[in-house]
């Protein structure tokens, strides 16, 4: 089977006509025609059948045309990139984060160059660590409570995944406008999918001994624009690990702790350990372990 076949075959089944396909490919009806014969022999399958107004693919041509589409799509997209100029690249995926987002910036207006590509993906932690196991990121950056931590020692050293622990902190909660203290639920607003950074430690206990005051999940998103816009003009709130930029504003009118001041939740980087990380990725991470540590 050749790249040219399956061209004639979408060809044929998007124009409904040998001839109009044969215009457009540039040869004669007589080769669309035997082209289509030869795939068809080749698969042992019909694939167009003729109508009155032109041909139609029969069922198994819909099935093998959808792949045969595909097929091209990749075709032009590996000539695309084969016309690229080389370029260096940072990819990076981190959790939804308003001093995240802060930093890059930071780091762009200082370090960035427009003849270099920056890929930033926001995505939960399981994503996040699919991603550098599949190598689609240099680095990646997520909140991870320590016992999880430990958890997944064993996927890590399975998928050639490295860690640093950039910084430890703690989860707290950050209050909305101005909580009703006559409720005996807390409403949150909290990250989708977000199972590693630290809402567990609080559902393990009592915010408040004395009413014991239960934990509801209202809303979930992975949109910094939404949680933003909620903490500013709802009641509810957010369970997150504590801010780690010096420069950071709190969208909160309180922030409220668990007792004690264990600092149970780790800020790691991720990446592939079984490769050299380039000198891009190295930059900027050098600048956020210097951008978090900042006075």
């Amino acid at each position: 089977m050749e790249l040219r076949q399956l061209q004639c075959l979408v060809t044929c089944a998007q124009t409904h006509s040998f001839s109009k396909a044969a215009s457009i490919l540039f040869t004669s009806q007589s080769n669309v025609s035997k082209t289509i014969a030869s795939l068809e022999k080749e698969l042992g399958k019909k694939l167009f059948e003729r109508k009155q107004h032109g041909i139609e693919l029969t069922e198994k041509g819909r099935q093998i045309y959808k792949h045969a589409l595909s097929m091209m799509e990749c075709s032009a997209k590996i000539l695309d990139c084969a016309d690229e100029e080389d370029t260096e690249e940072l990819r990076v995926s981190f959790q939804p984060s308003s001093w995240f987002a802060s930093a890059f910036c930071d780091y762009y207006i200082q370090f960035g160059e427009t003849k270099k590509r920056y890929y930033m993906i926001s995505a939960p932690v399981d994503e996040i660590i699919r991603r550098i196991s599949n190598a689609q990121d240099q680095l990646g950056f997520a909140y991870i409570e320590e016992t999880q931590l430990e958890k997944l020692q064993e996927i890590f050293q399975t998928n050639h995944i490295g860690y640093y622990v950039l910084k430890r902190t703690r989860t707290v909660l950050y209050c909305g406008k101005k909580r009703d203290e006559t409720l005996s639920e807390i409403p949150l607003i909290q990250g989708s999918k977000d199972s590693y950074s630290g809402i567990s430690l609080w559902k393990s206990r009592p915010v408040n001994e004395e009413t014991n005051l239960k934990l509801k999940v209202v809303i979930s998103t992975n949109s910094d624009y939404i949680m933003r816009e909620i903490l500013q003009r709802t009641e509810l709130s957010n369970i997150s690990p504590e801010y780690l930029s010096h420069n950071e504003k709190s969208l909160c009118s309180d922030v409220e702790h668990l007792e004690g001041d264990e600092q149970t939740v780790r800020f790691i980087c991720i990446f592939r350990n079984d490769r050299i990380l380039e000198k891009l990725p190295k930059q900027f991470l050098s600048f956020i372990k210097q951008y978090i540590n900042a006075k």
